[in-house]
């Protein structure tokens, strides 16, 4: 079994050392580190804050 993930150039990864939790190579498998730019830190503090809004308003 491959990694599968698509490079740069397009072509699927044919790396053959899997992780076991995402079945993805080690260079491919890693998680989001978030936003890094001022621009999306901006945007995730928005879309946290609509989620809040919209979670009170169901509650009620």
């Amino acid at each position: 079994m491959t990694c599968g993930a698509k490079k740069r150039d397009g072509a699927p990864c044919e790396s053959q050392e899997l992780s076991k939790s995402n079945g993805r190579c080690r260079v491919h498998g890693k998680a989001s580190a978030g936003p890094g730019t001022p621009e999306g830190k901006a945007r995730s503090s928005v879309n946290g804050e609509l989620v809040k809004m919209w979670a009170s308003l169901r509650a009620d």
